[in-house]
């Protein structure tokens, strides 16, 4: 999943860190040893959720959540842009007839959070003090820091996605070809037994 976020101000951004809140749906999960492949320049809080649960969807919780840090600091900036990107991958669904609707996951867009030295300075607009949460300060998960939620100039729709599964229809011709072909296999077997004694002998 590649991310880019662009924040601007009025007054420049000083010592200023951006934190990204995503709840992953139960239809996904995420393997940790990736996200350390992927994020170069920001590190992720997760040691308090599996997000390496393999079980059926039906079982997993329905979000699950993921906070990513930027270690990029603003520094006397009108403008910051931050890029980074993650993998996802589907969680196992079972076989359907093909008139059943293909499951389809949905990921929203991050809640956007800007934490800065300054942080008193925001927090005397009444728009800023509203919006102001308590998030963990980077990814050691303590002492926890007020951050303020920025909200998106624009609306993102949430991103779908159609996750694959196996034809139920054809189950029955797949278990049926792989009974004849052991079937086949051990009449190979015990007939060249016999043959092979006998050439010793």
């Amino acid at each position: 999943m590649d991310v880019v976020v662009e924040v601007s101000s009025m007054e420049r951004l000083t010592e200023c860190n951006l934190a990204y809140f995503y709840q992953i749906p139960k239809g996904l999960f995420i393997k940790v040893e990736a996200m350390n492949e992927t994020l170069f320049n920001h590190c992720y809080l997760s040691s308090s959720w599996n997000l390496e649960d393999l079980s059926d969807s039906v079982a997993v919780t329905d979000l699950k959540p993921l906070i990513i840090f930027s270690k990029k600091q603003m520094r006397k900036v009108f403008v910051f842009k931050d890029e980074f990107k993650f993998p996802v991958h589907f969680r196992y669904n079972p076989a359907k007839y093909p008139e059943e609707l293909p499951p389809i996951v949905e990921i929203a867009s991050p809640r956007v959070y800007i934490r800065c030295m300054e942080n008193k300075t925001l927090l005397e607009e009444e728009t800023c003090y509203k919006n102001r949460e308590n998030l963990a300060c980077g990814c050691n998960q303590s002492p926890r820091c007020s951050y303020i939620r920025l909200n998106a100039s624009a609306s993102s729709p949430k991103q779908k996605a159609t996750v694959p599964s196996g034809d139920k229809s054809k189950v029955q011709l797949v278990v049926a070809s792989t009974l004849v072909f052991v079937f086949v296999c051990l009449v190979v077997i015990f007939v060249s037994t016999p043959a092979q004694k006998s050439k010793k002998k």
